[in-house]
């Protein structure tokens, strides 16, 4: 603010205790005239005036400064407590005994009044030191008599099957009850699992038309004299886009309902946290809607708003559970009474919980992130190990803690969690690391997604959606090839094109998508998707809402999906499942929102984590097989990788593992079974060749003096495709074409310019799927459509969008068994500029590499030993004009020579006919006088002797260019000494048959 503007400032500061005392009185008795003098409630208060005031100022003296920020406490606070303390007068009942002593309704009145109002927004500890200051020297304390009417009310609610009504739950309920029945607007606040969800759903429930009345039964079995509407709730979703104006129009909505008196309307804002975030400022709006509402509201977030709104509710600040609380919440779970060796694995759960949750290490808070497990991982464990420890099964089994406690990369997170198991379970080293290799990331992931729903009513539901953080942005597709995953699920991905990045529409687009994936039971797999992942909220959750029915029916769950500024209910099949990948720095980072981390199972995948041991074992060999026949790896391969192994074994498995089975479709939705797959020595080897072979960059084949025989491909053959393309198209139903270069974009042959598209050229992602359906359609007359794209670093995240597409309708279209046929070929062509594309080998690709696109015949490395005499023979005719004219043109002749006629006859010596005689004379010259002027080396070694000068500073630009070049030079220089002697002889005219000129 600027200096002239302070001195307009007026401090209005806050009231001291004194005057805020003054104003408890005045508005106890203005609560007390809201009854008729004769009235037994009116006496009563009467008496008690003095014991409400003084409590409501202890209360309002205690928090201030025990709060972080005092403006939160106020005379709102006050007013808010004698409007809850009036609503219980008015339902006057007996009274209940505590620890013996007798409780008076007006005494249990003011203690609800003042829980709700003060007691619930604070800390354990904090609690505790209220629970002194209002008990005084009393015996019950405060806290017990609350915890008894906590226990009281709870008691009267809908219990729903395998839910453990723990000491958080039932406060939720308790708070929830009273603020919706005054419509009082309140928020939950609290961490992920806190069962913020869940107490509403289980108030709805109880609240709702068909339980009413049993409601209002048991509230008066439990000392409750209640009589309450039923409830009909409005729901809204925020998110970061929330505008004021959507919450408005909500609000409006809820009121126009609220005219009936027949039932209570309630606003549901869940994640205001988010909303709170949004760049519209929308929660400045409920500033007004709050002070005098209609309505009842309730809020729901992961941590506290700012001030003012907080000002205007009743806050519940949710506590974490205790040891107590968790064993309880498992032991719930039983039907029956729990075993003793059962009690004793429940204590196991917990206290490897508590020492994941409470390690002072870094080991399992990647980044410093406190929150990467919470209470949602315990109550998804907890549900697991009931399953498994009431069925006849392997209870040593640690299936249930891999799931829930995964998700890490690094060795000593798995070491760290080996000591707790060992500590805890008391399990042998031999026994864990067998369990540790059977339940492997992927074989998690498998599990979630296979094993299928129980339906009874009574059951767990155990199967959370999963999060896959990869390794790289390319390590998840392992689990494609793995057959984890396969092509019936559905893909959608954050468009990488221009025109995309910040389209909404792309946006609704992709929830219509994953609306009708919920409706028809089908998995989605969702990446890059930051922006819609808020909207996902509640169906993350899985806390579904029911809608009430007679008879209940398949796939009556609902959940609500924000589309934009609003939000509706759209129903969940019990067969959907969602999978989200995120990369491995996002998942780990502190920015990584709490609340949706929380929402899965967690799994780190990583081509190195994939292979069953059966497979793993063969790494070390394979390394040193490919070492022994080609060298130094990372300078032969371009983009040699980590990875680069591994997902070759990968897919050599999945090539044998799959061989015996004959198929007619592309569909690879069975996952091959790894584990008996084995591989002999001389055949692994040879396998790794086939593979390798293609890929060899030709500068480091001379460099290092390689003996291993590998054929460089070029793309084109004069006037004719070249045999790789054309023996590709083959096998085109099985695989498409990847060819790695380091060659230049506009080197792209004519012969392929109608069928090549530059992926550049596309602004959106429809675009570039219309242009792939398209190519494989059937009235398309092009057999092969060239995809070129310039790799960088910044376009990884486009370029596996681009794969992943290509092999989603490459599966589309080969799994009709008329296109079996087909032989359509897609090759995508990427041009290595920046930074080297990583070679991963993956079950859609064969890749090859291609050094020169402008090459027109394959090459052997063997012909690189050849003499450069040798490579005459390999030249086709229009080089060795060339050359020869290049040479004449080095010459220099009188005025009097008719030079363009010699060069014509030149010409002629080499392309007609009848000169076919002095053609070869010539060339055997030629053959004569490069071993002399080569000193009798390879063009291997003058190959070699370059790159070991220009060793420091590498020449750019493709091998076989430079390779055409020297061996052109060559015959150039030898060409000139070859016209020397023949125009010193007289020229061309001495030569027979030359006469004609």
């Amino acid at each position: 603010m600027c200096e002239t503007m302070k001195e307009y400032i007026w401090p209005f500061g806050q009231l001291n205790l004194l005057d805020e005392k003054k104003y408890i009185w005045a508005m106890t008795k203005q609560m007390k005239e809201k009854f008729e003098s004769t009235s037994l409630a009116y006496k009563e208060i009467e008496q008690w005036e003095t014991v409400i005031a003084e409590s409501i100022s202890k209360s309002q003296e205690f928090l201030r400064p025990t709060l972080a920020n005092e403006a939160i406490i106020s005379l709102r606070d006050a007013s808010r407590c004698l409007k809850f303390f009036h609503w219980l007068m008015q339902h006057r009942h007996e009274g209940i005994t505590v620890k013996g002593q007798p409780i008076s309704w007006i005494e249990r009145a003011l203690n609800i009044a003042l829980s709700l109002s003060y007691y619930f927004r604070l800390d354990e500890a904090q609690r505790k030191k209220y629970s002194q200051v209002m008990s005084s020297s009393k015996i019950p304390w405060f806290s017990d008599m609350v915890n008894e009417e906590i226990t009281l009310l709870s008691e009267s609610f809908q219990k729903p099957a395998q839910v453990a009504f723990h000491k958080i739950l039932k406060e939720n309920l308790f708070v929830l009850f009273f603020c919706i029945v005054t419509e009082t607007p309140m928020i939950l606040v609290g961490e992920p699992g806190t069962s913020k969800t869940l107490s509403l759903r289980i108030v709805l429930d109880t609240l709702s038309y068909h339980n009413i009345n049993d409601f209002h039964q048991k509230l008066k079995n439990n000392h409750f004299l209640f009589r309450v509407k039923p409830l009909h709730c409005l729901s809204f979703q925020g998110t970061r886009d929330c505008k004021p104006s959507a919450i408005e129009e909500i609000w409006q909505q809820a009121e126009r309902y609220s005219s009936d008196k027949t039932m209570t309307t309630m606003l549901l804002f869940d994640e205001i946290g988010l909303a709170e975030q949004s760049q519209f400022n929308p929660l400045k709006i409920l500033h007004h809607l709050l002070e005098h509402p209609k309505i009842a509201f309730v809020g729901i977030s992961n941590w506290t708003l700012d001030a003012a709104k907080m000002n205007r509710m009743i806050i519940h600040s949710i506590p974490n559970m205790s040891s107590k609380d968790l064993e309880n919440t498992v032991k719930f779970m039983f039907k029956k009474n729990v075993p003793a060796h059962i009690a004793k694995n429940i204590e196991n759960t917990v206290k490897i919980y508590e020492q994941i949750i409470q390690d002072t290490t870094d080991a399992f808070k990647p980044n410093g992130n406190k929150h990467f497990f919470g209470a949602r991982d315990f109550y998804s464990l907890a549900g697991h190990q009931v399953v498994v420890l009431s069925q006849p099964a392997d209870t040593k089994s640690l299936e249930g803690y891999l799931r829930n406690f995964g998700g890490f990369a690094e060795t000593k997170s798995r070491e760290r969690l080996q000591k707790i198991f060992v500590n805890i379970l008391r399990l042998q080293d031999d026994e864990l690391n067998k369990q540790f290799k059977l339940w492997t990331p992927v074989r998690c992931v498998q599990s979630n997604l296979t094993r299928k729903t129980i339906t009874n009513n009574d059951s767990l539901q155990i199967h959370r959606h999963c999060m896959i953080i990869s390794d790289e942005n390319y390590s998840w597709q392992s689990l494609l090839d793995y057959g984890v995953l396969n092509y019936k699920h559905i893909f959608l991905f954050g468009s990488c094109f221009p025109h995309d990045t910040y389209s909404n529409i792309a946006n609704y687009s992709y929830l219509n998508k994953i609306i009708d994936c919920m409706d028809t039971g089908k998995t989605v797999i969702l990446n890059n998707l930051d922006n819609i992942y808020e909207s996902l909220y509640d169906m993350l959750n899985q806390r579904y809402q029911q809608r009430p029915s007679e008879v209940k029916k398949k796939g009556d769950n609902y959940c609500r999906v924000a589309l934009g500024t609003e939000s509706r209910d759209c129903r969940v099949d019990p067969n959907f499942r969602c999978i989200v990948v995120v990369n491995k720095q996002d998942a780990y980072s502190p920015n990584m929102p709490t609340a949706f981390l929380s929402r899965f199972e967690k799994q780190f995948i990583s081509y190195r984590n994939v292979l069953p041991a059966n497979i793993e074992k063969y790494h070390y060999l394979a390394e040193n097989m490919l070492r022994r026949n080609f060298g130094n790896l990372s300078k032969l391969f371009c983009g040699y990788h980590k990875d680069t192994i591994y997902s070759a074994l990968l897919c050599l498995a999945v090539q044998k593992a799959t061989e015996p089975q004959d198929s007619k479709d592309d569909e690879q939705t069975e996952t091959p079974s790894l584990e008996d797959v084995n591989f002999d020595k001389a055949q692994l080897e040879e396998k790794l060749l086939d593979l390798f072979r293609p890929l060899c960059r030709p500068e480091e084949i001379v460099r290092r003096k390689i003996d291993e025989d590998v054929q460089f491909h070029s793309l084109v053959k004069k006037k004719k495709m070249e045999k790789m393309i054309t023996d590709q198209q083959k096998s085109a139903k099985d695989q498409m074409l990847m060819v790695i270069t380091n060659d230049v974009e506009c080197n792209i042959p004519l012969e392929w310019d109608h069928c090549t598209k530059k992926i550049g050229s596309f602004k959106k992602v429809s675009e570039f799927e219309k242009k792939v359906k398209d190519f494989f359609s059937n009235t398309q007359v092009n057999k092969v459509l060239i995809l070129q794209h310039s790799y960088a670093s910044n376009t990884e995240n486009l370029l596996e969008q681009v794969i992943i597409i290509l092999q989603i309708e490459h599966n589309l279209f080969y799994r009709v068994a008329d296109n079996q046929n087909a032989n359509k070929l897609i090759v995508l062509l990427i041009h290595n500029q920046e930074s080297y594309f990583p070679l991963i080998f993956r079950r859609k690709w064969k890749l090859v590499y291609i050094d020169h696109l402008l090459s027109t015949k394959s090459i052997s490395s063997k012909d690189l030993t050849n003499s450069v005499a040798d490579t005459i023979n390999k030249q086709c005719k229009s080089n060795l004009v060339g050359c020869a004219c290049r040479a004449f043109g080095k010459l220099h002749f009188p005025r009097s020579m008719d030079c363009l006629n010699e060069k014509k006859r030149l010409s002629d010596l080499f392309e007609k006919e009848e000169f076919k005689g002095c053609e070869a004379i010539i060339e055997e010259r030629l053959k004569i006088l490069l071993p002399k002027a080569t000193r009798k080396r390879s063009i291997e070694e003058i190959l070699r002797d370059l790159s070991f000068q220009n060793d420091k500073k590498e020449a750019k630009g493709p091998f076989f260019e430079k390779y055409q070049s020297i061996v052109d030079a060559l015959l150039i220089l030898t060409f000139v000494n070859i016209l020397l002697v023949i125009y010193e002889n007289g020229g061309f005219k001495v030569l027979p048959n030359f006469c004609l000129y």
